[in-house]
């Protein structure tokens, strides 16, 4: 058995069938240069041609058979003496043809893949996280793969049913085994037999989880004992493992016999199918949150598009300590040629979402929506991982970006479109990270299977936010619509007090955390009083300045902790306004002092918490307390504190951008901002901004 790259082909590139191809000795292929030396597996791989076409040929020296022994040491094979000292000696050995046969593999018509993949090229390691798969790799591979027609030709016997060793026909859990073409089937201490599972969903490492270990337990245990039967190699001799990356993508298990020393049995490429298994069943998504290394050469295209990404191979930051533990400067770390300009007009960006409706019936936009959404992931249970769950629900409006929004855009077009963004935005890492978390919407939008409890969790989220959309319109419009569905839903999504109404109908609770979800929500039509005074078209509400907020210390915040609640920048932002729903956006102007606002604000904060269950009521009030009372050295809410600033002023850009014959109507916003930050990389987008907006009304 062999992948596709190394089969023999018709003349015409096609696979699966008799090739008429006439290769009857070494001379008709015409050699045009060396791809590749290794002293070790003694072959060679050239390039060439063959009737004209581009071909390549991998050559390899055979083992030494035990079954030929007598008639190799014989008079017939003649030694030449090349040296001679005391007791040692060392000839050259001209050995019968039939005894010395060198065993040719020839791809033709070959590609440049085919060539590159054989080529000589320094190597390097990638340590891919997952996000880095979910933005770099997989995309790379849906358009780089070779055709895997052979494996199908295999699993439907339609070729080489005769090398069969074993099969368990299940669909889902079985698989069958075959002697790959390295191995000769003759010396066991060289055994290599490879098992290709039926099931066409599963790829490569990336893809597994819980729900396939009754797989992988068979191709371990009944694997083994195949090889067992059928060559007497005792399952402690046996080497079973994957390789990542894989050659081609559809997911199968190398055996072989561990004094074999095969092709890709490195740290860096082979994982025991043991450790597998033992992995998955301590964390059943072990290999979608696993760093996965993967060797590439400089002279394959996967190389060329991780460093046009900023991929930085010569980077002490790019290895799995890093990746792990160090918090690079988004400023500084920027991959796009813009740098901070790159980042500056990607915060700009997000203005659309600000005030672009998410939906056809729905008058809240795509950043309000995504605020409520992140505000409810908070008030999740404490078991989940909530930091991954707010950032999923941040980055759903993302799909305000780019050229299309509604709903009806093709998702796989919106990924693509998102990614470039991202990448010519900021820096690999952080793009990489975002994309994950827009990934993990539109997953969860598509209804494609959750593979985490986190992801499970979101969807019910989002079904949640979109009842309660639904819910709102309905009490607009002026009917009475029940809540019984929306507990339901609540239920669904794991919030507090979900247990007491489902063991014993009591929906107290449940409908305290309903009530404050729906008080808050008059943040998304409440409009900031400072834009509304200066007339402008379409001013901004509160919950989209929240929305941007978070957004924007999402990606420049250290975030070396895993705390939420009362914890990051993040929260501080999508927090701190939340009282305005019943206070409503008290302005410098208004006729109160700025110790009776925050007189006011701090008592509408517990009157809006203080019913909420369990320990929530706390961390929000906490909070909020922490953006408003400003404590000595606390970096989050000093950066809170710069970003609602910076935040103002961004907005009072873009209305200016708007309206260009107004002139620098909203300069007073940009004069009581100066020299007020704190934070040194808000500091350097201020400047940035600034300049923007110099250059901007110089041209008119």
């Amino acid at each position: 058995m062999e992948p596709p790259e190394k089969r023999p082909k018709t003349m015409n590139g096609a696979e699966g069938k008799e090739s008429s191809l006439d290769f009857s000795h070494l001379g008709r292929f015409q050699m045009t240069r060396v791809l590749n030396e290794d002293s070790e597996s003694k072959s060679v791989c050239l390039e060439g041609l063959v009737d004209g076409k581009k071909a390549v040929l991998i050559l390899n020296k055979l083992p030494f058979s035990a079954e030929t022994l007598d008639r190799l040491v014989s008079k017939s094979a003649e030694c030449r003496e090349e040296m001679r000292n005391d007791i040692y000696g060392k000839y050259a050995c001209l050995l019968d043809p039939e005894l010395n046969h060198v065993k040719a593999n020839l791809i033709c018509p070959a590609t440049e893949k085919h060539i590159k993949k054989y080529e000589s090229s320094p190597r390097h390691i990638i340590y891919e996280t997952p996000a880095m798969y979910k933005a770099l790799t997989s995309p790379f591979l849906e358009t780089e793969k070779f055709s895997i027609e052979w494996v199908y030709n295999f699993l439907s016997k339609k070729a080489e049913a005769d090398t069969i060793v074993y099969e368990d026909p299940d669909p889902e859990t079985g698989f069958i085994m075959g002697p790959d073409y390295k191995w000769n089937g003759k010396q066991m201490e060289d055994l290599y037999v490879l098992g290709i599972v039926h099931s066409r969903k599963l790829k490569s490492l990336r893809t597994l989880n819980q729900s396939h270990l009754p797989l992988l337990k068979k191709l371990w245990l009944d694997g083994t004992k195949a090889i067992h039967d059928k060559y007497k190699v005792e399952p402690s001799q046996i080497r079973a493992y994957l390789h990542y990356q894989p050659s081609y993508y559809h997911l199968h298990v190398h055996f072989t016999h561990v004094q074999y020393h095969a092709p890709g049995i490195n740290a860096e490429k082979s994982h025991l199918l043991p450790t597998v298994i033992y992995n998955i069943e301590r964390q059943a998504d072990f290999y979608q949150r696993a760093i996965l290394p993967f060797v590439v050469k400089e002279s394959e295209n996967i190389f060329q598009y991780y460093r046009k990404a900023g991929y930085n191979f010569k980077s002490p930051q790019m290895n799995p300590i890093s990746i792990g533990t160090r918090v690079e400067d988004p400023l500084k770390a920027a991959s796009s040629p813009q740098g901070v300009t790159g980042l500056f007009q990607f915060f700009k960006a997000l203005g659309k979402a600000k005030h672009e409706p998410c939906g056809e019936h729905w008058n809240v936009t795509f950043g309000e929506s995504a605020w409520r959404l992140a505000i409810m992931a908070m008030c999740v249970s404490p078991k989940l991982d909530r930091k991954r769950l707010i950032q999923c629900a941040l980055t759903s409006a993302f799909t305000s970006l780019g050229s299309h929004t509604d709903d009806g855009s093709v998702w796989a077009t919106k990924l693509r479109e998102v990614r470039g963004i991202l990448f010519e935005s900021m820096s690999l890492s952080k793009a990489c990270e975002l994309f994950d978390h827009y990934e993990t919407h539109v997953s969860a939008r598509r209804g494609l299977p959750p593979n985490s409890d986190e992801e499970r969790i979101y969807r019910n989220l989002l079904e949640f936010e979109e009842a309660l959309l639904l819910w709102e319109e309905l009490k607009k419009e002026g009917e009475n619509p029940p809540i019984q569905d929306l507990l339901k839903r609540m239920c669904h999504a794991k919030f507090p007090g979900h247990e007491k109404y489902e063991m014993f109908k009591d929906g107290t609770e449940l409908q305290n955390l309903l009530y404050f979800f729906l008080q808050i929500s008059c943040l998304s039509s409440l409009k900031r009083t400072g834009w509304v005074n200066m007339k402008v078209r379409d001013p901004e509400r509160v919950a989209g300045h929240m929305f941007r907020m978070g957004m924007m210390a999402m990606i420049l915040e250290d975030q070396k902790s895993e705390a939420i609640l009362g914890g990051s920048a993040i929260i501080l932002s999508i927090v701190h306004d939340i009282a305005e729903c019943i206070v409503g956006d008290i302005t410098p102007h208004d006729p109160v002092t700025p110790e009776e606002k925050h007189d006011k604000e701090m008592a509408a904060m517990k009157t809006l918490v203080e019913k909420l269950p369990g320990p929530l009521a706390k961390d929000l009030y906490d909070a909020f307390s922490r953006y408003e009372f400003q404590p000595e050295n606390d970096r989050s809410a000093i950066m809170t504190k710069d970003l609602d600033k910076f935040d103002m002023i961004l907005q009072a850009m873009e209305y200016e951008e708007q309206a260009p014959s107004r002139g620098a109507f909203l300069e007073d916003f940009f004069n009581s901002t100066k020299g007020v930050f704190q934070t040194e990389r808000i500091k350097t987008l201020d400047k940035e901004l600034r300049d923007y907006r110099a250059k901007f009304h110089e041209a008119k």
